[in-house]
């Protein structure tokens, strides 16, 4: 409880210190948000995507989970897609892995809980085509670019294009040793490489 109770009075300070910068923030940021970005990543508590691209509230549309896996049937996902496509238009569509991602290690190492191994099924698929490869960074690279490739195929997507809507498929990979990140792919309306 001590954290709890703790966490609530930081929440306090924040929105007392916001108020004295900017004394309408809470009024502006109530009214309408209009992202350029959906940002797809990992539930990972040590990329938080604001942060490491150095935007502020509203700039981003987010969408975490393990291993940041875009699947057809994660209707959570779906829902996320479609109405950041059609209702808030936005023009990127970032897919940002980080290395040493838990999840994507998980599947190499053969996890055994049958949830994460249903959930981290396409990473095992990426690991089978590796020729051997199971290093663990080259793997997350890999399974980036596989997100970007599925989002590409999905109807929410094909259908934007189709009507000329500006949207970029961003496939992106955060280092945390370094905070730095690597662009690995990016595919237009004609699902070109760029």
């Amino acid at each position: 409880m001590k954290l709890l109770k703790h966490l609530l009075l930081e929440n306090k300070a924040w929105a007392r210190g916001q108020s004295e910068i900017d004394p309408s923030y809470f009024e502006s940021m109530s009214k309408t948000q209009s992202p350029e970005i959906l940002w797809i990543g990992c539930s990972d508590s040590r990329v938080p995507p604001d942060e490491v691209i150095n935007t502020k509230p509203g700039s981003l549309f987010i969408h975490r989970n393990i291993a940041n896996l875009v699947y057809e049937d994660d209707e959570n996902l779906m829902s996320v897609i479609e109405y950041a496509v059609k209702f808030l238009k936005v023009k990127y569509i970032i897919v940002c892995g980080h290395y040493y991602c838990g999840g994507v290690k998980a599947a190499l190492d053969g996890i055994e809980n049958p949830r994460l191994k249903n959930w981290t099924r396409m990473i095992g698929d990426l690991i089978q085509k590796s020729n051997g490869n199971r290093d663990l960074n080259s793997m997350v690279e890999r399974s980036v670019v596989r997100q970007v490739e599925n989002l590409s195929r999905l109807p929410a997507i094909t259908e934007a294009w189709a009507l000329q809507q500006e949207l970029k498929l961003v496939g992106w990979v955060y280092n945390l040793e370094n905070g730095l990140i690597k662009e690995l792919k990016v595919l237009d309306e004609e699902a070109k490489e760029l």
